[in-house]
C-alpha cells in the first residue's frame, strides 16, 4: 500500500477512535454507577466490619450497613439499593483501602455546572466525603499551536487521560507515594485490534496516571510535618492517547500534520502525547525537564465571591512544579499488567504569599466554589504545540472539614499516613 493512503487510513482511524471514546466516556459513567457510587458507604462499611470476619476470610456487609455510618452516601434514587448481602474480600479491609473511597462521584451534573450556591444534590459534607465530577478539557486555557509568535491560549482539545478516581483526605503530614498506599482502580476495557495486541508496548507513558496535591493548611512555615489537604486524582490513558502512542512509535511512522487547523480533536494530540511520552521518559533522570509540569487551579467567577484581586489572580494561571523533589516528587513503578507513575505535589515550599492566597481561599471560597484542577506539560517549541491537558478534575463546594482524616482512611498501621 502507497505510503500517503496508508497514513491517511491511519489518521482517519484515529478520528473515528476519538469519536468512539467519546461515546465510551459517556456510556462509563453509568458503569461508574454501579461500581462506585457505593464506594463512601463500602469504606464505611469495611471499617464498622473488621470484628465480624468470616472463617473464610470475607467481611459480610449487609444491605442496611451501606445506608448509615460516618461516611455512608447519599444514594442516588436511580440506583437500586443491593438486595443482598455482598460478601466483601477480608484483604480490601485489612490492607489498602480502595482508590477513590473517601469521596463520592457526583453525576447529577446539572445543579454542579452552573456555578451557583451549594444544594442537597452536589454539596460535599461528613456524610458523604468530598463530591467530585468530571470536567471537560476545554474549561481550561493552554497554549496554542504558534503561541511562541502570538502568546494566545485557547481551550485545551479535550484531555488525555480520563479521571477514574478522586481522594481527598485531611492528613496531619505530606503523604508521599500515594499510589502505593491504595488499591489502583481498574483500567477501561478497551478492544484492540489483533494488530495492535500483537506489537510490544514501546513507549513511556503509563496506563495510570495519578497526581497528588498537598494542600498545607496554615501559610507558616514551609514544613512537611504540617497538617494539610491531600487531594489525589487517579487518570487512565483514553483508548486515542494509546492509538497516537502506538502510530508515533512505530518504525514507519512520520511527522505528524503540521496544519494545526485542518486536525481533527485526536490529531491534535499528537504533539502534547508525544510530549508527554518525553517527559516520562527523561524526568526520571532530568530534574530540568520535571519541572515542565504544571498544574492549572480554576475556580469561576472568583471575583463574585468577594476575593481580592491578588488572590483572583491565581484562578486559571498555570502553576509550575520546577524544584525536582522539593515542590515535585515522581515515582514510577511497573508490574506484569500497567505501568504506573505518579506527579506529587507540595505546596508546603510555596511563596508566602501564595500558601496566604490558599489559605484564604480555603477558608472563605472553596465551600461555595466549584474548583478545577488540570494538569499539563509546558510546550516550548512548535513541535510540541498545542498543549493539551494530561488530566483534570472538579471538586464540588469542597469543604475541608468534610474530607475523611488520613487515620481513618488507613487505620490498619499507625505508619500508613506518614
Amino acid at each position: 500500500m502507497p505510503l500517503n493512503e496508508k497514513k491517511s487510513r491511519r489518521w482517519l482511524g484515529l478520528g473515528r477512535l476519538h469519536k468512539a471514546g467519546k461515546r465510551k466516556t459517556e456510556s462509563r459513567a453509568q458503569q461508574n454507577r454501579s461500581n462506585g457510587m457505593f464506594s463512601m458507604a463500602k469504606f464505611a462499611a469495611l471499617r464498622s466490619s473488621k470484628s465480624s470476619l468470616s472463617e473464610q476470610g470475607t467481611a459480610t456487609v449487609s444491605s442496611e450497613s451501606l445506608k448509615s455510618g460516618p461516611y455512608a452516601t447519599k444514594m442516588d434514587p436511580s440506583i437500586d439499593p443491593p438486595a443482598q448481602e455482598q460478601s466483601v474480600p477480608s484483604e480490601v479491609s485489612l490492607g489498602r483501602p480502595q482508590a477513590g473511597s473517601s469521596t463520592t462521584q457526583q453525576f447529577t451534573t446539572n445543579e454542579c455546572l452552573s456555578g451557583s450556591e451549594p444544594d442537597e444534590h452536589c454539596e460535599s459534607d461528613v456524610s458523604t466525603g468530598i463530591r467530585w465530577q468530571e470536567a471537560e478539557g476545554e474549561t481550561l486555557m493552554v497554549r496554542s499551536a504558534g503561541y511562541r509568535r502570538t502568546s494566545e491560549k485557547y481551550p485545551s482539545a479535550g484531555a488525555l487521560y480520563e479521571c477514574l478516581q478522586v481522594d481527598v483526605l485531611n492528613c496531619p503530614q505530606r503523604l508521599p507515594r500515594m499510589s502505593d498506599r491504595v488499591e489502583l482502580p481498574d483500567l477501561p476495557l478497551e478492544e484492540e485490534s489483533d494488530e495492535a495486541e500483537s506489537r510490544p508496548e514501546s513507549w513511556f507513558a503509563p496506563d495510570i496516571f495519578v497526581v497528588t496535591i498537598s494542600l498545607p493548611m496554615e501559610c507558616t512555615g514551609n514544613e512537611d510535618e504540617a497538617p494539610c489537604l491531600t487531594i489525589s486524582a487517579y487518570f487512565g490513558m483514553k483508548a486515542e492517547t494509546k492509538a497516537i502512542l502506538r502510530q508515533i512509535t512505530s518504525s514507519d511512522d512520520d511527522q505528524s500534520p503540521k496544519d494545526n487547523s485542518a486536525r481533527s480533536e485526536a490529531s491534535a494530540q499528537v504533539n502534547a502525547v508525544r510530549l508527554f511520552n518525553e517527559w516520562c521518559r527523561r524526568s526520571p533522570s532530568e530534574p530540568g525537564f520535571q519541572g515542565r509540569f504544571k498544574f492549572i487551579p480554576h475556580i469561576a467567577n472568583l471575583t463574585s465571591f468577594g476575593v481580592p484581586g491578588w488572590v483572583a489572580k491565581f484562578s486559571g494561571k498555570p502553576v509550575l512544579i520546577k524544584r525536582a523533589n522539593k515542590t515535585g516528587f515522581l515515582y514510577s513503578r511497573k508490574d506484569e499488567s500497567r505501568h504506573v507513575m505518579e506527579m506529587e505535589v507540595s505546596l508546603h515550599p510555596f511563596p508566602w504569599v501564595a500558601k496566604r492566597a490558599l489559605e484564604q481561599l480555603r477558608k472563605e471560597v472553596f465551600h461555595k466554589a466549584l474548583l478545577t484542577l488540570g494538569f499539563v506539560i509546558e510546550a516550548q517549541e512548535d513541535d510540541e504545540l498545542p498543549e493539551v491537558l494530561l488530566g483534570l478534575t472538579q471538586l464540588c463546594y469542597p469543604d475541608s472539614e468534610s474530607a475523611v482524616p488520613s487515620k481513618e482512611f488507613f487505620p490498619q498501621s499507625e505508619d500508613s499516613a506518614r
